[in-house]
């Protein structure tokens, strides 16, 4: 074997022992002690630095959570909780917790926190509508599960505090919805006691409606109805027995001031538009019946207004249009015979004019309207005919000329053929007979002149000069020209009648023609 370099190991050699120990052994030992004392003092900083690290770093974390979720907890449930520790606790239990077993924890938390302030915010909206006076047990149950969810919290389990959270929030979300149908049916409660006359429950109903949407414009509307269904209901009780004993615009009254307080009250409604036909309807017959007793006593225009009044009460009556019908063609008849009998009246009296304007009315109102239709011909024709004999009469001159004498002989024959005649027609052809008699008798005229112009007579001749001459004419018009050489003609026209004679007719050329250069 060969040697080892010295250089390379210490040889260990075995201490020697003694009993009584030496100044160098008490150095050793020295030594050895300070070397343990040191060590112990660095594990003891190690420790130190990490317990203030927990403290500043960790410690205040879990602390304001803890404290936070029990606050939120405990103002939740309405009670205050103890901190329970956990044999599984860390800090309890001595046992050290992994990074991955404390990361998932932190997770689950921060989980169970969401689901937490979650239910906070459905706790407030809940208790903002009301949720204790309408759905309290199912309240409590919903709290009672956040109750637990808070213990199993403090032990740090955070998944089954996860679990009850969850079904707390559940809970309240199912009363969330469950107090849009509470809402609803509370509204429809509550028009359902209204219209029952129930003032107490409809109170009741929308009391709780308006809890739950308080600025509702439905549950405000029959909230007021509801306040005010007593007085209501008392008038309708009052407007019910005027109604019955047939005070009729009483009851309407009393209505009307039913709706005047509440609008939408459907009974005072339906009796308002009952009373107001009843008023019709009595209106309506008490006109009818008066105006027949009128039209019974032949008062037929004031039976029409009546009619036409009781038309504008019922404007479908059948039997009040049939009956104003009735009357206006009763008024019709009546009228065509009094413009009959006015016509027959102005024949007697011979007054044609009138009779034609009496028929022409009365056609008016029935065109076919026979014995009308012939008198009014008649009329017509007598008219002419009185026309005619009035002018003849009046113009007896006329007859003078040959053509005229014929017609006026003609229409003398025309009148007397009238049957029967009445006292003017006799008086008319008495009166022409007499003037056609005097027509053809001649009358004597004297004419003079100066035995130096000539005559000419128009209608009967040239006379010649003379001095005096008689001739017979004819009553008529005359015209008698004289001319005389040298000398300026004369015209004289004159008449001829018997009933004031012409006593003397001139005709002489006295005023010489002079001719200048």
């Amino acid at each position: 074997m060969q040697d080892k370099p010295e250089n390379s190991h210490s040889r260990i050699k075995p201490a020697s022992i003694s009993l009584t120990p030496a100044s160098n052994q008490v150095e050793e030992v020295t030594g050895t002690a300070n070397k343990w004392r040191s060590f112990l003092v660095w594990c003891g900083l190690m420790c130190l630095a990490m317990i203030v690290f927990a403290v500043i770093f960790i410690l205040p974390e879990w602390l304001a959570s803890n404290t936070t979720d029990r606050e939120s907890i405990s103002s939740k449930t309405g009670t205050e909780s103890e901190p329970v520790i956990s044999e599984s606790t860390p800090a309890v239990s001595g046992k050290q917790v992994s990074p991955w077993t404390e990361a998932q924890m932190a997770k689950q938390r921060k989980e169970t926190q969401d689901i937490l302030s979650e239910m906070l915010k459905k706790q407030n909206s809940l208790e903002e509508l009301g949720v204790s006076e309408w759905a309290n047990d199912e309240y409590k149950t919903a709290l009672q599960l956040a109750e637990s969810g808070d213990a199993f919290y403090r032990q740090r389990k955070f998944s089954q505090a996860r679990g009850s959270y969850q079904n707390g929030l559940d809970e309240l979300n199912r009363l969330l919805e469950l107090s849009e149908r509470t809402f609803a049916d509370a509204v429809a409660n509550g028009y359902r006691a209204i219209e029952a006359g129930d003032a107490g429950s409809a109170k009741e109903a929308f009391k709780l409606a308006l809890l739950i949407k308080p600025d509702d414009g439905n549950a405000i509307r029959g909230n007021n109805r509801a306040q005010l269904l007593n007085d209501v209901l008392e008038l309708l009780d009052r407007g019910n027995s005027l109604l019955e004993a047939d005070r009729l615009e009483e009851a309407e009254t009393v209505y009307q001031q039913v709706l005047d307080i509440d609008p939408d009250t459907g009974i005072a409604t339906q009796r308002l538009t009952q009373t107001r036909q009843n008023i019709i309807d009595r209106d309506f017959t008490k006109t009818m019946s008066d105006g027949f007793a009128l039209l019974e006593d032949n008062r037929l225009e004031n039976a029409r207004r009546l009619f036409q009044k009781a038309l504008k009460i019922k404007p479908s009556a059948q039997e009040a249009r049939n009956a104003l019908k009735q009357t206006e063609n009763r008024i019709t008849v009546a009228r065509i015979n009094n413009l009959l009998a006015k016509a027959e009246e102005s024949e007697q009296s011979e007054s044609w004019t009138e009779a034609v304007d009496y028929n022409e009315q009365a056609l008016k109102l029935d065109t076919n309207l026979t014995v009308a239709q012939t008198r009014k011909q008649n009329a017509v024709f007598r008219t002419n005919l009185d026309q005619r004999l009035t002018y003849a009469i009046s113009n007896p001159l006329r007859l003078s000329d040959q053509s005229v004498y014929n017609e006026v002989k003609a229409l003398y024959q025309q009148a007397i053929k009238i049957n029967p005649t009445g006292r003017k027609l006799q008086d008319q052809i008495i009166s022409l007979k007499n003037i056609l008699d005097r027509a053809r008798k001649p009358v004597v005229v004297t004419f003079q002149s100066n035995n130096l112009t000539d005559v000419t007579l128009y209608k009967t001749g040239n006379i010649e000069s003379f001095t005096t001459r008689q001739v017979s004419l004819v009553p008529g018009r005359y015209v008698a020209v004289g001319k005389r050489e040298g000398y300026r003609d004369v015209r004289v026209e004159f008449f001829v009648d018997p009933e004031k004679p012409v006593t003397t007719i001139v005709v002489q050329c006295e005023e010489k023609v002079t001719f200048g250069r």
